[in-house]
């Protein structure tokens, strides 16, 4: 139901609220969808919300979803997603490697996503050798 009505938030274009329902929802710890752990990190990416990346928030969401995405892969794309907003290339790659450990179907497109995010990226050796 916490997914439902952040997204719904999201969906209507009330970034801000959505983002501030996550906040709240990831302080639980008792959270068994893994749907949510993906749609917190989607909602706070910049190309998604138009708003300023928040670093510190930022940092707290990919701590608390990141471990969830051996469940759901899709966090790790939405994780790269958002560590390539916030310049991080080391990040974007330990993501990258944890979607291919965990055989994520849309590498390609996480890798896209990323290098247009973060153009430097495409000029590092690892990224060029993920496949």
């Amino acid at each position: 139901e916490s997914n439902e009505i952040c997204a719904l938030f999201a969906r209507c274009r009330k970034f801000e609220e959505s983002i501030a329902l996550f906040d709240v929802t990831l302080a639980c710890t008792t959270l068994e969808q893994s749907a949510i752990y993906c749609n917190a990190l989607w909602v706070i990416q910049k190309d998604n919300s138009k708003l300023p990346i928040d670093h510190e928030r930022a940092r707290r969401f990919l701590s608390v979803c990141v471990p969830h995405g051996t469940g759901n892969p899709a966090i790790f794309h939405n994780a790269a997603c958002v560590l390539a907003e916030m310049g991080d290339v080391e990040g974007v790659m330990e993501q990258l490697n944890a979607a291919r450990k965990h055989r994520y179907a849309k590498l390609d497109v996480m890798k896209q996503e990323c290098a247009t995010t973060l153009p430097n990226l495409a000029k590092d050796k690892r990224f060029r050798a993920l496949e």
